[in-house]
């Protein structure tokens, strides 16, 4: 009676022991059980030994679970580092397309200009590389705005600087006509293009112009981007902006131009080439006309200034910009210590004269006392001040 219940109760005793273990294998808490063999068939004597034998048999036959792949260490770490690798990915790109734009945008030298009491230009000298290239200033003349959006960017205050409709306008032509007739830039992009000094146009270029215009819609308003445009636009030979091509072409300033002048002025900068003389000024006029009608359609011209505006004539050769007070210019623009080429005056210009004979004929003394006034922005003394900024008036 005794060797039956010490018997059953070894039985049991080692069942519950070889289950514990076979947890621990299952577990890998112990690996060095896992290959050894059962100590409880050593051990366990003759004593149960076919009971004990048929358990070992039982769980040696149940396989163990597989383990899953993401149990790995060395899966987890993979996973973490293409997750951080990933991450490191995006911070980059989002850290090169912040600062994907120059500072400053245009790093071009400008001219020296004079300007009068009504803004009339007095006195200019070309830029350092031999450009007529006034400085910004103020917002963009209505009617060359009107002219210009509708000619290269009719979406413009619609779009985030890239216009799907034109992109894929140009896309279809370029594909029936197997060549390059449309780009489908915005003013967002050609500003881009004229900011990295006009690079080979292919289509790597024309997406990093795509890239970069996005920036630009985020750092610059509207105005200010049609400021850039009109500032650094070709309009052919060495005439770069508005305000230089305006005077260059017309002799007047871009605020006086009329809706014929301004249309010219805005197909200028997609072919520069067609202010030449030439058989190109066919093309130019019939450009120019083509423009006019479609401001006329959009009811920006009336019937009475669409048949004025058709029988103006195309601009004959540069003209001649005026030198008066170019003494003085000289002086303001030689001096060190002025942030700007755009000098404001209180001169007047009567009968292609200056009013003013004290300007022309000034001493030493007396220029000294203008450039002073520039220079420090101090009240006006002989009616003359100079422009602080591209913007601004002093006194």
């Amino acid at each position: 009676m005794t060797n039956r219940s010490e018997t059953s109760f070894d039985v049991i005793s080692i069942a519950r022991l070889h289950r514990i273990v076979s947890l621990l294998r299952v577990f890998s808490f112990f690996p060095r059980l896992r290959s050894s063999p059962s100590p409880l068939v050593v051990d366990g004597g003759e004593r149960g030994s076919s009971r004990i034998n048929l358990l070992n048999s039982c769980i040696r036959a149940r396989q163990r679970p597989a383990r899953s792949a993401h149990s790995s260490p060395f899966s987890l770490r993979s996973s973490r580092a293409k997750g951080v690798s990933i991450a490191l990915l995006i911070a980059t790109a989002f850290a090169l397309y912040v600062f994907c734009l120059p500072r400053p945008l245009f790093n071009e030298p400008y001219s020296s200009v004079l300007l009068g009491r009504d803004g009339t230009l007095l006195s200019a000298r070309a830029a350092s590389d031999g450009h007529w290239r006034f400085p910004m200033h103020g917002t963009v003349p209505h009617k060359f705005e009107q002219a210009l959006l509708r000619f290269e960017d009719k979406r413009f205050y619609s779009h985030k600087g890239i216009d799907p409709l034109a992109m894929s306008r140009a896309l279809y032509l370029n594909a029936m006509r197997s060549k390059v007739v449309s780009g489908g830039s915005t003013l967002s992009m050609q500003v881009i293009r004229m900011a990295r000094e006009d690079p080979p146009r292919t289509y790597k270029e024309k997406l990093i112009e795509m890239i970069m215009a996005t920036r630009l819609e985020l750092g610059y308003s509207k105005r200010e981007i049609l400021s850039l445009y009109a500032a650094h636009a070709p309009f052919g030979g060495n005439v770069v902006g508005l305000d230089a091509a305006a005077w260059r072409y017309f002799g007047r300033s871009a605020d006086q131009l009329s809706w014929a002048e301004a249309s010219t002025l805005a197909v200028l900068p997609n072919s520069p080439a067609l202010i030449h003389p030439g058989k190109n000024r066919k093309l130019l006029l019939a450009k120019r006309d083509r423009l006019l009608r479609a401001l006329h359609a959009d009811g920006q011209l009336n019937d009475l200034e669409l048949d004025l505006a058709l029988h103006e004539a195309l601009p004959d050769e540069p003209v001649a910009l005026p030198r008066h007070a170019s003494h003085l210019l000289d002086t303001l623009a030689a001096s060190g210590g002025v942030k700007t080429q755009r000098f404001e005056t209180m001169l007047d210009l009567i009968g292609g004269s200056i009013a003013d004979e004290g300007a022309m004929t000034a001493t030493d003394e007396q220029l000294a006392a203008v450039l002073d006034a520039a220079l420090h922005c101090a009240p006006k003394r002989r009616g003359l001040t100079s422009g602080c900024s591209g913007r601004a008036r002093c006194g």
